[in-house]
């Protein structure tokens, strides 16, 4: 799947409240003609309804006065799109966030790691160290992590890719995760993936010191047009998603920062190499 259901929503969502307020309705009038809870409206309207019926978009968009049939049908398909599952929901036990679906819609994802290589670039057993590492410690539970860890990667490698942009700080390559062994081989494949046309990685050395984002890890995703970027942050407890213009605008002028700081691209890869060579 080269498109993303969650994008999907929130494209569907703009259209919907953008013909709403076109046509002077309030969400409660809106529920009450359709006689619907007055809950849902604004659920539609956040990109929070996730199984939304084509059939109620159709009554909306009568209802705001949209006629045009190429146009209904256009959200219609928007509708169908967003209620269509993909990998990631064969792994729910796994994944605790829309994190792969997300990814799967973005044209451009730029990633920012600390003390970890990202997770679209990990070997399977740098994978598997990790998840040891946070307490998972049941042979099956690793394994099914990995599997799932390794299909999101898919997106790198398939048609019409994203352009994925990753910075990590040297700490991330110099902590021996699952020893000397995994870490040479984790480094080797990051050497291997810099000369994907579609992967670009910068390390920021020790020798910079102090430098914009030593205490927070976040990836940028942009989309096609008609969807915002977003930010997606780990954190202790939970993810956070921003979407607000102003959080995004932060976060890119951060990340801009951040890559001038570090190495040139060919200047990460010798760097890599050496690394390898003295595991």
């Amino acid at each position: 799947m080269s498109f993303s259901p969650a994008t999907r929503r929130r494209e569907l969502a703009m259209a919907l409240r953008g013909y709403r307020e076109r046509a002077r309705l309030d969400s409660t009038k809106v529920s009450k003609q359709l006689g619907w809870d007055p809950s849902k409206i604004s659920r539609i309207e956040s990109g929070r309804f996730r199984r939304i019926n084509v059939r109620d978009v159709l009554d909306m968009l009568t209802l705001y006065g949209v006629d045009d049939p190429a146009e209904r049908e256009r959200l219609a398909q928007i509708a169908r799109d967003s209620r269509a599952k993909g990998w990631w929901d064969q792994y729910a036990d796994v994944f605790k966030s829309e994190l792969p679906n997300l990814e799967a819609g973005a044209t451009i994802i730029r990633t920012y790691e600390i003390l970890c290589v990202p997770g679209l670039l990990q070997t399977p057993g740098y994978a598997a160290a990790m998840f040891r590492g946070i307490g998972v410690l049941d042979d099956e539970a690793v394994a099914r992590r990995v599997a799932a860890r390794m299909a999101r990667q898919e997106i790198i490698v398939r048609d019409n890719p994203p352009q994925l942009h990753a910075v990590m700080d040297e700490a991330a390559l110099r902590k021996s995760v699952g020893g000397p062994d995994v870490m040479r081989e984790q480094i080797e494949h990051l050497v291997k993936l810099s000369d994907l046309p579609n992967v670009t990685i910068q390390l920021i050395p020790h020798s910079i010191g102090a430098h914009a984002a030593m205490t927070m890890s976040f990836t940028i995703m942009c989309f096609s047009a008609e969807n915002a970027p977003i930010v997606y942050a780990e954190m202790p407890v939970s993810p956070v998603v921003m979407y607000k213009h102003e959080d995004v605008q932060s976060y890119a002028l951060l990340y801009d920062r951040l890559m001038a700081t570090a190495l040139f691209p060919e200047d990460t890869a010798a760097a890599m190499r050496s690394m390898a060579a003295g595991l």
